[in-house]
């Protein structure tokens, strides 16, 4: 969508703090628990569901092989949820897995962004969390 000679500015997680990573999506203010249920609040009222909110906890979850960060909710207790005409029975600890927040390491992002036609000009990083990167690249 870009004119030729475009300029490309995006940031993006990284894997190399794997616990800060988890911390900040298992925030201790419980900000991602509450993002998190809300998709059961949304089932409960535009798909009729009755999921009980505080029958879930949230859990995230560092996949290494995929380099990712998952969101679950996991059951609390053994129970039955109904959304529309359909039933799920759920296992204690047995969980629903919400989404996907994929971390990449600096080689297979640039690796990634060349195979799409752009040049890397610069990246910034603090030196001393690691967490996340700015990168500005042009078009090849």
């Amino acid at each position: 969508m870009l004119e030729t000679n475009g300029w490309l500015l995006i940031g993006l997680d990284s894997t190399q703090n794997e616990a800060q990573l988890l911390a900040a999506y298992d925030d201790a203010a419980g900000v991602t628990t509450q993002f998190n249920k809300n998709l059961l609040e949304r089932a409960n009222s535009e798909l009729n569901a009755n999921f009980s909110l505080d029958a879930f906890a949230h859990e995230a979850r560092f996949n290494k092989l995929e380099g990712r960060v998952e969101m679950h909710l996991q059951s609390l207790q053994v129970q039955k949820v109904v959304i529309g005409d359909a039933s799920f029975d759920f296992k204690v600890g047995e969980t629903i897995f919400t989404e996907s927040c994929y971390k990449y390491n600096h080689e297979r992002f640039l690796k990634i962004t060349e195979a799409c036609g752009w040049q890397h000009v610069k990246h910034w990083q603090d030196d001393q969390i690691s967490a996340f990167t700015l990168f500005l690249f042009k078009e090849k």
